[in-house]
């Protein structure tokens, strides 16, 4: 506010105490300091703050109290109440409300129910196999992720967690991949699949470009009937050796070789 320009004395420095939301709205009003709004009322007054400020009940009568205060609204639970300001029409109108914290955001699960990465380019999915019509992780299987950037080829190697997830920690403008079954503890071999000299592995999968970040391989037991088999000695195996450590059981030798048909 500019002061004019005649001769005055400074009688006293007026701090206004910014506890008071009351007083400074009020100040910001009457200098023309409605943009300052926001300084003090953010996204609402608790209402705690409000009630220390508010005029004693004791000194008005109820109907003159109700037209001042109006009745409080009733807030859901995770919200408080505050005083809540808006502009319209040019006009700051204010009133007591509900203040809420927005909602938590959405987050991406994939079939699995594990987090989709956000960033497209950060190879990423999901196995499963069928059992008796329901889709079931296959847990601690090789996935092998790569591609060829002439003349250099980038590769990873990551394994399935227990609910059949996986993830490569770098990214990729474009991928290939298959599933593997192998893991320190077994081997799965098929007598038709290279005279069972070769441990099974899925077909190549080609992805040339993103979204790389949620693949999904279900196997079924018609379509991927050897895969389908393979996934099912996986996770037979992995429980075993978990029940085992269970009731103090010794466990089977690791490399084991199954062999299926």
């Amino acid at each position: 506010m500019t002061k004019p320009a005649v001769d005055y004395d400074i009688i006293e420095e007026l701090y206004l105490d910014e506890n008071n939301p009351f007083l400074i709205l009020q100040a910001y009003y009457m200098t023309g300091h409605t943009d300052k709004y926001d300084k003090i009322i953010g996204d609402g007054i608790p209402y705690q703050r409000l009630q220390q400020y508010m005029p004693q009940p004791s000194k008005f009568d109820p109907f003159v109290l109700d037209t001042i205060i109006p009745p409080t609204p009733d807030c859901e639970e995770g919200c408080q109440l505050g005083l809540i300001c808006d502009e319209i029409d040019g006009d700051v109108i204010c009133e007591l409300g509900c203040i809420c914290e927005p909602p938590p955001p959405v987050i991406p699960l994939n079939e699995c129910g594990c987090v989709v990465p956000s960033d497209w380019r950060i190879p990423a999915g999901c196995v499963q196999v069928d059992f008796d019509g329901l889709p079931v992780p296959v847990q601690i299987v090789l996935v092998s992720v790569w591609d060829w950037q002439f003349p250099f080829k980038q590769s990873d190697l990551v394994f399935t967690d227990r609910q059949g997830c996986w993830e490569v920690d770098r990214q990729y403008d474009e991928m290939r991949m298959k599933v593997i079954f192998i893991n320190n503890n077994l081997k799965v071999r098929d007598t038709r699949y290279w005279f069972s000299l070769r441990i099974v592995r899925d077909r190549t999968r080609d992805f040339p470009s993103p979204p790389l970040n949620r693949v999904h391989i279900l196997y079924d037991p018609v379509d991927d009937r050897r895969e389908w088999a393979a996934s099912h000695v996986h996770n037979t195996d992995i429980d075993y050796r978990t029940s085992a450590i269970a009731d103090n059981i010794t466990l089977p030798r690791m490399a084991m070789n199954y062999l299926t048909e």
